[in-house]
């Protein structure tokens, strides 16, 4: 068994190896970029550094609406970059076994972010597999201006 933090979008439930998981904050206002890549809203200063956030409604396919103040930034440091996740609640750490179940032939293509599922009491959960988000988020666009340093600092 792993560690991992389990959070909510939507009716689904969705779990994050906790070891990707930096810390969790209250939803902020997210400046919004042009012409940015699908699935980043925008970006937000965290203490001196500006991080992308992710539409993670759009990433795992779940009907898009507005962030509202009760929703969760989920803060990852993962793969050597930061990004943040945004939930509609977060719920606890917990203790998952994994089920390794290939879903990805048999779902649309938001599927692919899914890593495995595990079971909790009696709902499953889809763990999300940041190795895939972060290449997604971080791969070189060919459209647009902007560029990402080490630092995960946007240059426009």
């Amino acid at each position: 068994m792993s560690h991992f933090l389990l959070f909510q979008i939507g009716d689904q439930s969705f779990a994050l190896n906790l070891s990707n998981v930096e810390r969790v904050v209250r939803a902020v206002e997210i400046t919004p970029v042009p012409s940015c890549e699908k699935y980043i809203l925008g970006i937000v200063d965290v203490q001196g550094t500006i991080i992308k956030t992710i539409n993670t409604r759009k990433l795992v396919g779940i009907t898009q609406r507005e962030i509202e103040l009760s929703d969760q930034f989920i803060i990852i440091n993962a793969f050597g970059r930061r990004l943040i996740l945004v939930a509609d609640s977060v719920s606890s750490v917990v203790d998952l076994a994994i089920h390794e179940i290939s879903i990805e032939k048999q779902c649309e293509k938001s599927a692919a972010f899914i890593d495995s599922v595990a079971r909790f009491g009696d709902s499953l959960v889809l763990v999300i597999d940041m190795k895939k988000v972060v290449s997604i988020i971080e791969k070189p666009q060919d459209t647009g201006s902007e560029s990402v340093d080490e630092k995960n600092e946007i240059r426009l």
